[in-house]
């Protein structure tokens, strides 16, 4: 009898259910940008939405910059409401200019950009390149070694699509050796160091035009393509890059 009991009990019990969410429940504010992206993507002529575009950026990126803006602002332009010439030019200002963001908002602003634009490369090179280059330097000053490197492997220094002069690809290549080195990374750097290497002939100079002028750490433990010598050699041709005052490092600016 008591089993019965709490057995109808059970059954007359009300099942309690969440109402389903069928509202915006997104900040004001971001539904604000969308609206006026919105508007701006509605404009028929190119040039004065242009314009509008690069007041909107202005904004987002005055004082400390408004990230959740300027995340907005990329999904925008990569979207089909916005012509390829627009987004480019957009796009390439955005990723240049967050770099006088202070340091945790430029690396939370790229590291996005980055994520959204990577599947689109093809088309934005030149600005995945300008986060890219950004980010490594973020981590640089972090001595996130390894990461810097990572972030700068990523750049496509074959492509076939933007000319690349062989004395940019031998700096960027000796620059991922160095912080791959700087983590005692010897397999990874012996890769970007035969790069090097190889961008050395094509670049058709003579180590010995110009007196060392680096030194770095010998570490027992890297083969013979990465010694001491060998890439002070890399470093003191014409077309290397020159010296920073900070750490010894190479100014690849």
């Amino acid at each position: 009898m008591r089993n019965s009991m709490r057995t109808l009990a059970k059954v007359a019990r009300p099942v309690m259910r969440c109402p389903r969410k069928t509202f915006d429940t997104r900040p004001g504010a971001e539904g604000r940008m969308e609206a006026r992206l919105g508007a701006i993507a509605s404009v028929s002529d190119q040039k004065v939405r242009s314009v509008q575009y690069g007041e909107v950026l202005d904004e987002l990126l005055s004082g400390d910059g408004d990230v959740d803006g300027l995340k907005l602002a990329v999904v925008h332009m990569l979207s089909d409401d916005v012509p390829l010439v627009i987004s480019r030019q957009i796009l390439q200002r955005l990723c240049q200019e967050l770099r006088s963001l202070p340091a945790e908002r430029h690396k939370a602003a790229a590291e996005y950009a980055l994520e959204k634009i990577t599947p689109r490369v093809v088309s934005f090179e030149e600005q995945v390149s300008v986060l890219r280059e950004g980010l490594a330097k973020l981590y640089q000053d972090e001595q996130a070694w390894s990461r810097a490197a990572q972030i700068l492997a990523g750049i496509d220094l074959d492509s076939g699509i933007r000319v690349l002069t062989d004395e940019y690809k031998l700096k960027k290549c000796v620059q991922i050796a160095m912080l791959y080195l700087e983590d005692d990374d010897a397999l990874n750097a012996d890769t970007f160091i035969k790069k090097a290497s190889f961008l050395l002939a094509a670049c058709k100079v003579r180590s010995h035009e110009r007196p060392a002028r680096i030194s770095f750490r010998r570490r027992p433990a890297l083969p013979v393509a990465m010694t001491n010598d060998y890439i002070t050699n890399i470093l003191t041709t014409p077309s290397a890059p020159s010296l920073s005052p900070r750490r010894g490092w190479p100014n690849f600016e």
